[in-house]
């Protein structure tokens, strides 16, 4: 029989072995408990800092749509439709005249050997404030309609009405053939007189080329900068020489850039018998514009055959007095834009006379060579032409 201090030994023995128990198996369960739960903590630590790292990376895709829209703004919308109505219709009324007002007489161009009447000029205007809210004419430009062409004269009011309310927002480019598009009997075009190798001869949509004349000249007068623009073979005889542009669809066109910080809006339409096309935008651009034109060399038709001479024959190309007559001459022809900047407040200095302009620039805008016509030799009554 064990005695009572080895009873008490085993008894203290016994605890211990129970109190061990127990906390080893207290570890046990809380590393149990660790390992079941830990994997959940940091799986919810993952997946916060991923939608973090998210969230930045749609924030900084944003950024570079952002800049990317803004970067190419001005050829994502070159050409809006639609415009307010213009102050007093047809009235024209900018300042800084070239010419006569529109349908009241010829223009008067000034420049060394310029000249020639049949058309209405408005430059832009010299920096008068407009009302509020309304835009003004900045530059216009008119020419005279042949009496008695009536497919004509239709084709023309339906290129200018489908010019009519475009608007060319800054460093936008305008394309007549884009805006007018195909001149087919579809949309109303008839035939009437066109100019083909430097011929006259019947042709759907004919007489369009006075709409991207007049067209042209407001161009020019707005102060746009010019990209594609064909003189005609011959002159024409609703314009001076070195203000004409031709169009032909798929291979001529008249192409401007907008280079002002303003929209400008085009408005063009047939007023009795005139075609009358302004520019305008929501403020004076502050300048003036004179068109200045020069016959640098004037072209003498040829004879194309040779006529019988008594004793020999005289060389092709040679000119006779007595046939030039039915013949036409031809051109050499040099035009400039020069344009008058005003001070911003558009007065320049105030002296006698009105605001003066601060600075000035002078740009040869063309070259043109417009052919002669070449006369035909009369052999037994009958024309022989080239």
């Amino acid at each position: 029989m064990p005695s009572r201090n080895e009873e008490a030994q085993m008894r203290a023995k016994a605890q211990a072995d129970a109190n061990a128990n127990a906390n080893a198996d207290a570890n046990a369960y809380a590393n149990a408990e660790g390992q079941e739960y830990a994997p959940t903590s940091h799986r919810r630590a993952l997946s916060l800092r991923g939608r973090a790292w998210v969230a930045i990376a749609w924030a900084a895709v944003a950024c570079i749509i952002v800049l990317i829209l803004v970067a190419i703004a001005p050829a994502v919308v070159p050409v809006l439709r639609g415009v307010p109505e213009g102050p007093g219709g047809w009235s024209g009324g900018a300042e800084g005249e070239v010419g006569g007002e529109p349908g009241n007489g010829p223009a008067e161009l000034v420049g060394p050997g310029g000249g020639g009447a049949g058309c209405g000029a408005s430059g832009p205007s010299s920096g008068q404030p407009a009302d509020a809210g309304q835009p003004v004419v900045v530059a216009s430009f008119s020419t005279a309609l042949e009496e008695g062409e009536l497919t004509r004269n239709n084709n023309i009011r339906l290129a200018a009405e489908a010019i009519d309310g475009t608007r060319l927002a800054p460093g936008a480019v305008f394309s007549f053939n884009a805006i007018v598009g195909p001149r087919i009997r579809e949309k109303g075009y008839q035939e009437a007189k066109v100019i083909v190798e430097g011929a006259a001869a019947p042709g759907i949509g004919g007489g369009i080329c006075q709409v991207s004349t007049t067209l042209y000249n407001v161009a020019l007068l707005a102060g746009m900068e010019i990209l594609e623009r064909h003189h005609h073979s011959r002159p024409v005889g609703y314009v001076p020489l070195g203000r004409d542009a031709t169009v032909a669809e798929g291979s001529l066109d008249l192409k401007f850039r907008n280079p002002t910080r303003d929209t400008i809006i085009l408005r063009a339409g047939v007023d009795g018998n005139r075609l009358l096309i302004e520019a305008l935008a929501e403020r004076p651009l502050g300048r003036k514009v004179e068109i200045l034109t020069s016959i640098e060399e004037v072209v003498e038709p040829r004879v194309l055959d040779n006529p019988p001479v008594c004793g020999g024959a005289r060389d092709a190309g040679t000119a006779f007095p007595s046939a030039i007559a039915s013949g036409r001459e031809g051109y050499k022809v040099l035009t400039w834009r020069v344009t008058h900047y005003l001070d911003e407040d558009g007065g320049g200095d105030q002296g006698q006379g009105g605001p003066k302009p601060a600075t000035e620039t002078r740009e040869l805008i063309s070259e043109d060579y417009y052919r002669p016509v070449d006369v035909p030799y009369i052999v037994h009554g009958a024309n022989r032409y080239h």
